[in-house]
């Protein structure tokens, strides 16, 4: 096992292997995402939707900062694993029982029955959870992406086959929190010999006093993060009903095509990255600079395209059911647009030591989007994503802040290492929407989004090149990697 912090220069390499070896898990997923879209209907997946939240957050106080830690440890030695575990251990099984006993009377206030057993399914897949986590930790640090991809693939695979067999038979949303669990146990068993020699698992309660220190701080920024992911499902499902609830979800999941097909490859190894980086005392601005460049010149064009083209997309790819979710896709790509701006601030501020920073900006969004849902909501989809978005932009100028001051990241520096990324967004989602108009208006709508984004595709190359774009070096370099992945 490595003690010390991974090295940089075989980040590329490993990022490379993890986006490659990616791709058919994030295939699978994304046809049984449509396929799902067919066999449950809105009230199924908001049902879902709703358990699942409870799920996110009881998450967070079980991982209490532990994996994090883990991966930014400048010196991770066999003890320290095992204490990490131990404390794993223990906040997994509180969070296990507080979610069995807190099932039916989160049942009762939603007044869905339903929730109640899909909850007590979800929490059966705690147990395993301890060793999962450390395991993926430990990866991560090493910037494991083989093998990574190999678990993943063995999880993605149990996934469809449950989600897809218990769907097709009629268990409606159980189906969903079954395959939750099969992807968790079938990932467990794939780390099984995959876990580092002479490494014990048995936990301890030894050297818990750094592990608890760090965990406080990661505490409050990822529980106020989860809540604020929470809020949407949430807010809707309480004052309005869990079929917006499913089409709030079907939205947001559009919008996220690009998460989908970037897989996990967005943020792998962003942690142990930075981290490596701080401890070497080396400016995390050019770094975050050019993440920030890369992100958006392939981000914001995709967004762009799902905003311009939301109707064609949903009606292709989910079907007619789904179209009431239309109107909310543009101002959801929006709030991910804005997103990627700071996606690895989060990770940054855990790097330096200091997660507990990221948590103000996520207060004001979540107080801003409470506020307008309370008064302005009145069960349109539409108008909660603008919600959203106000919630967004109120929170953005801290974050800026929080970057210039506490990550030497300046807003004019990042401001200037993203403009190249708008120009090529403008180019592509500008010949995108020519395209469309210039088109017969009885053509398919399949049609005419193939079309459509072909052209994008084409002015987003285009631009690349004219702005010198440093995405298009990384484009090339990308092209003429010929990788072989070894288990």
């Amino acid at each position: 096992m490595t003690q010390a912090v991974v090295a940089v220069p075989g980040f590329r390499r490993a990022f490379l292997i993890n986006f490659a070896s990616s791709t058919s898990g994030t295939v699978v997923h994304f046809v049984v995402s449509l396929l799902l879209a067919r066999l449950l209907g809105p009230t199924e997946m908001g049902v879902y939707a709703v358990a699942l939240v409870f799920v996110n957050v009881a998450q967070v106080f079980r991982d209490f900062g532990v994996s994090s830690w883990l991966q930014r440890e400048p010196d991770l030695t066999p003890d320290k694993v095992r204490a990490g575990l131990g404390l794993l251990c223990c906040t997994t099984t509180l969070m296990a029982v507080v979610l069995v006993a807190g099932s039916a009377p989160l049942s009762r206030y939603f007044r869905q029955p339903e929730v109640q057993p899909i909850l007590r399914v979800l929490a059966l897949g705690f147990v395993l959870m301890p060793f999962s986590a450390v395991m993926a930790a430990l990866m991560l640090r090493d910037l494991a992406a083989a093998r990574l991809a190999y678990v993943s693939r063995l999880g993605t695979a149990a996934y469809a086959i449950t989600c897809l067999g218990l769907a097709m038979q009629g268990f409606g949303a159980m189906s969903l929190a079954w395959a939750y669990l099969a992807n968790i146990v079938a990932c467990s068993l794939a780390y099984v010999p995959l876990r580092p020699k002479g490494q014990s698992w048995w936990p301890s309660s030894r050297n818990w006093g750094g592990i608890v220190r760090f965990g406080a701080g990661s505490l409050l920024t990822q529980t106020l993060v989860a809540v604020n992911n929470a809020l949407p499902d949430l807010l809707v499902g309480k004052l309005g009903t869990t079929a917006e609830v499913g089409l709030l979800g079907r939205a947001g999941s559009t919008v996220n095509l690009f998460s989908t097909i970037a897989g996990s490859a967005i943020n792998f190894g962003a942690l142990p990255y930075l981290a490596n980086a701080h401890h070497r005392r080396a400016a995390l601005e050019p770094l975050l600079n050019r993440s920030a460049a890369l992100l958006t010149a392939v981000a914001w064009p995709v967004l762009a395209l799902t905003g311009l083209f939301a109707g064609d997309i949903v009606l292709t790819l989910f079907g007619p059911r789904w179209a009431a979710c239309v109107p909310a896709v543009p101002a959801l790509a929006l709030v991910t647009a804005i997103g990627m701006l700071c996606n690895y601030g989060g990770a940054a501020l855990a790097a330096i030591g200091r997660p507990d920073l990221a948590s103000a900006p996520v207060v004001v969004t979540a107080a801003v989007r409470v506020a307008l849902a309370v008064w302005l909501f009145h069960g349109d989809v539409a108008s909660f994503a603008v919600i959203m978005l106000a919630g967004s932009l109120a929170a953005l100028p801290l974050q800026l802040g929080l970057h210039a001051r506490c990550l030497g990241q300046s807003p004019g520096s990042m401001a200037k290492a993203v403009l190249p990324s708008l120009m090529v967004t403008v180019a592509c989602g500008g010949a995108a929407w020519t395209l469309a108009h210039c088109l017969p208006a009885g053509l398919p709508p399949a049609d005419r989004l193939v079309l459509s984004v072909t052209a994008g595709f084409v002015a987003w190359y285009a631009a690349l090149r004219l702005t010198g774009h440093e995405l298009a070096a990384e484009v090339h370099r990308l092209l003429r990697l010929r990788i072989t992945i070894r288990k």
